[in-house]
């Protein structure tokens, strides 16, 4: 996982955001899933962190 603040020239889609967090496979590198965060939440929809993820519901 890498995060990134959002300073300078780098926007941020929700403006809520204060960072972005990069999740990366361990096997493969290409497989990201990038999300917005403030301090008290992650700023993504539950479904698409399931999925990435592989929760299963219950």
């Amino acid at each position: 996982m890498l995060v990134k603040r959002f300073v300078g020239k780098k926007k941020c889609v929700n403006q809520y955001a204060l960072v972005k967090l990069h999740f990366m496979k361990r096997d493969n590198y290409i497989d990201e899933l990038e999300i917005e965060a403030n301090s008290s939440k992650l700023i993504i929809d539950a479904k698409i962190l399931k999925q990435y993820f592989c929760i299963k519901k219950g």
